[in-house]
């Protein structure tokens, strides 16, 4: 569906998958440097509501920027990009498993 905003044309039923990869790139610059402005304050790995916390500093560069996304589809794709950080960041040790021999 396209609707007509402020004398622009909008798809309303955009996907991640249809953002340009200059516009995927430059939302996630921004979400690496929310997400580490949030480990600088907190050494912690951000859990489910304070991802919505970087998540919505991000959308409001997004608007800023003009790139129009569904919400939804940013919080998609910024919560696994804020387990991939979270990966990184704070590796789990898992125990080795002792030999069955």
């Amino acid at each position: 569906m396209i609707i007509r905003a402020s004398g622009k044309l909008l798809q309303t039923n955009k996907k991640w998958s249809h953002l340009k990869q200059s516009q995927k790139n430059l939302i996630y610059k921004v979400a690496q440097a929310e997400y580490d402005k949030y480990i600088a304050n907190k050494p912690v790995p951000p859990r489910s509501h304070k991802n919505d916390m970087i998540i919505d500093a991000v959308y409001a560069a997004i608007e800023t920027k003009e790139i129009w996304i569904p919400y939804g589809e940013v919080k998609q794709a910024l919560n696994k990009f804020i387990d991939r950080q979270n990966r990184k960041q704070f590796p789990q040790n898992k125990p080795d498993k002792p030999d069955e021999n």
